[in-house]
C-alpha cells in the first residue's frame, strides 16, 4: 500500500508540475510576447508561411479532424481558414482554455485542457504539436509519444531542427533545439517538411521545421 501511494503521489507531482511550469509562463509573459502570451514563436513572420503551408497540408492528407496541442491562445490559428469537420485545440494551462472557449469556440472547435504527458488524447487524423517538445525533458517527451501513439491517431506535425546538432536534456520549461532524426529519438526522415524558419537572431534558427511522421513510426519504449 505504501509502495501504492507514494507512486500516486509521484504521478500527481509530476502533471502539477508541468501545469505550475507552464502556467507561470503563460501569466508572467516569461517569452516576452507583444501579441501572444506564448512568445514570439506564434508572432508576426515566424507564423506568415506555417499558416500557407498548414492549410496546404491539411489539404493533401485529407485531414478532416486535428488535434492541437499545445494550442495555447489561438493567436496565429485563428487566421487560418480550416476546412475541418473537428478542430480541437488543447493546453494544459487552464485559463488559456477558459479564454479560447469564450473568444473562439464554436461547434466543429473545441478547446480542452489536457496534458499530453498524462491525458488520454482523442483519436484524430493528424496531431500538430509545435513549439512544445523543445520545451520538455527527454522523460516528458518519450511519456508525450506514448500517448500519441496510444491515440492511435494517424499523422503527428512536430517542430524539428534539421541541422546535424547533438540533443540534449533540459529541464522541463526550459527550451533547446532538438533534432527528432537524432538519439535519443531516432525517427525515421518525415514524410513532409514544412518550413517554420524562425526570423531573428541572426538566422541561426533558419532550420526550424515542422516534420510529418506517422504517430505508428514513433519509437515508444
Amino acid at each position: 500500500m505504501r509502495r501504492f501511494l507514494t507512486a500516486a503521489v509521484r504521478r500527481l507531482h509530476w502533471k502539477s508540475k508541468i501545469e505550475l511550469t507552464f502556467s507561470s509562463i503563460f501569466e508572467t509573459n516569461a517569452w516576452s510576447g507583444s501579441e501572444c502570451d506564448y512568445g514570439t514563436g506564434s508572432e508576426g513572420l515566424n507564423v506568415t508561411a506555417i499558416k500557407i503551408e498548414l492549410r496546404s497540408l491539411l489539404k493533401d492528407l485529407r485531414v478532416g479532424t486535428m488535434l492541437d496541442v499545445p494550442c495555447g491562445d489561438f493567436n496565429w490559428m485563428k487566421e487560418v481558414q480550416l476546412s475541418l469537420e473537428q478542430y480541437i485545440g488543447a493546453d494544459v494551462v487552464s485559463a488559456v482554455i477558459d479564454r479560447n472557449r469564450k473568444l473562439y469556440g464554436r461547434p466543429n472547435r473545441q478547446f480542452k485542457i489536457l496534458d499530453i504527458t498524462k491525458s488520454n488524447l482523442p483519436h484524430v487524423d493528424l496531431i500538430l504539436c509545435r513549439d512544445c517538445l523543445v520545451h520538455f525533458s527527454y522523460q516528458h517527451i518519450h511519456a508525450a509519444f506514448k500517448r500519441f501513439k496510444e491515440s492511435g491517431s494517424s499523422y503527428l506535425l512536430t517542430t524539428t531542427f534539421t541541422n546535424p546538432r547533438e540533443n540534449i536534456d533540459i529541464e522541463t520549461g526550459e527550451w533547446r533545439t532538438l533534432n527528432l532524426q537524432k538519439s535519443p529519438f531516432s525517427l525515421p526522415a518525415p514524410l513532409r517538411v514544412i518550413s517554420d524558419e524562425y526570423v531573428g537572431e541572426g538566422g541561426v534558427y533558419k532550420d526550424k521545421k515542422l516534420g510529418l511522421w506517422k504517430v505508428s513510426d514513433l519509437g515508444v519504449s
